[in-house]
């Protein structure tokens, strides 16, 4: 329940019979999810990285915050192709994963022609709101004019903050700088 509080409420209210029907999950993935929710074991490294995507996306579909944060963490520092950078940034802002949507706009800078031959890109085209991202991003240059100067920090910054101040580190950047501001009035 604490782990995969969305899992443990379809469960409880399951009461017609022993079996819960948990649609559009790969088997492998779900037995995963499991293996983290009950004995907080991660999958072997290679194994991870084949199915870290679909993983994130269960735990977010189950409430399994903890394990969405390390897998987000885990593709960000895998590395994003800009070849996938589009799709990756439509899942990443599909699911609240603030360094997952950073790292996915920065391979979108780094490398726009590529990023923008992708057949994501169509997909990207169709959310005024993530191209207007994509563009402040390519136009803007990383700064951090002060301590309270959130929505210039990096989401890794930001997360550390709120994790100091004892608060949820999972959300949009948006949602994270927020929860600081009104923190710090």
């Amino acid at each position: 329940a604490i782990r995969a509080p969305v899992l443990a409420e379809l469960v409880e209210n399951n009461s017609k019979s022993k079996e819960v029907a948990i649609d559009n999950v790969d088997k492998a993935v779900f037995q995963s999810l499991l293996q983290y929710v009950y004995a907080e074991e991660l999958p072997p490294h290679e194994e991870m990285k084949m199915i870290a995507r679909e993983l994130l996306e269960a735990a977010d579909r189950f409430g399994c915050i903890t394990l969405k944060l390390l897998l987000e963490a885990e593709i960000a520092k895998s590395g994003i192709k800009a070849s996938d950078a589009a799709d990756v940034l439509l899942d990443a802002d599909a699911r609240s994963c603030a360094l997952l949507k950073e790292e996915a706009l920065k391979a979108i800078t780094a490398n726009p022609n590529t990023a923008m031959s992708s057949p994501s890109w169509v997909n990207l085209e169709q959310s005024a709101a993530l191209m207007a991202e994509v563009m402040r991003a390519i136009v803007s240059k990383p700064c951090c004019t002060g301590e309270s100067d959130y929505g210039n920090m990096d989401v890794s910054t930001l997360r550390r903050k709120l994790d100091e101040a004892g608060m949820s580190v999972d959300g949009t950047k948006d949602m994270l700088v927020k929860r600081l501001e009104s923190h710090h009035r």
